[in-house]
């Protein structure tokens, strides 16, 4: 990720600020582009809106989107790593191929969030919710996923600690 291009804070404000334009009336503004960025000395506002952004293949390391809205955002290919995305909203989002190491993931809605082949290794997963997640191939090495809650095409929902032996998932 060394040949990502590096922007102003001042960049990012102005193609944040097109973006809510563009999601407010499509004619108007454009869909916000993030993709091939470092970002990571930057920052978005407060509980950004950032719903259907592209941020593909793209480095955001340890910044703080905290109770964002990244509905149906591409993320695809990026660093992610030490981010807050506690509180988020990440359904639908495409975080295939994600370093998400150490992310801070905690009260995190991720309703059918793409994380094929995602790397969560010793992520804050406390609490969140991945109903029809894609997790296939995804790395949860000392994950904390304590009150997680896992849905697989199931029935009712449960949490990750009360699965009792012999219960399958399907």
């Amino acid at each position: 990720m060394d040949h990502l291009q590096k922007i102003s804070q001042e960049d990012l404000d102005t193609i944040y600020a097109h973006h809510q334009l563009w999601l407010d009336d499509r004619k108007k503004g454009q869909r916000g582009n993030f993709s091939f960025l470092d970002l990571s000395d930057l920052c978005f506002p407060e509980k950004a809106t950032l719903k259907r952004v592209l941020i593909f293949g793209s480095r955001l390391t340890a910044m703080n989107l905290q109770e964002a809205n990244l509905e149906e955002a591409n993320l695809k290919n990026s660093d992610l790593s030490e981010i807050n995305l506690s509180g988020a909203n990440l359904s639908w989002a495409d975080m295939e191929n994600c370093s998400l190491t150490r992310a801070n993931l905690e009260w995190a809605e991720m309703m059918g969030t793409n994380l094929h082949h995602a790397i969560l290794v010793n992520a804050n997963m406390r609490f969140s919710g991945l109903v029809m997640t894609n997790l296939k191939g995804t790395n949860i090495e000392g994950a904390d996923v304590k009150g997680t809650l896992l849905e697989f095409r199931r029935q009712r929902p449960f949490l990750a600690e009360d699965q009792t032996e012999g219960e399958e998932e399907t």
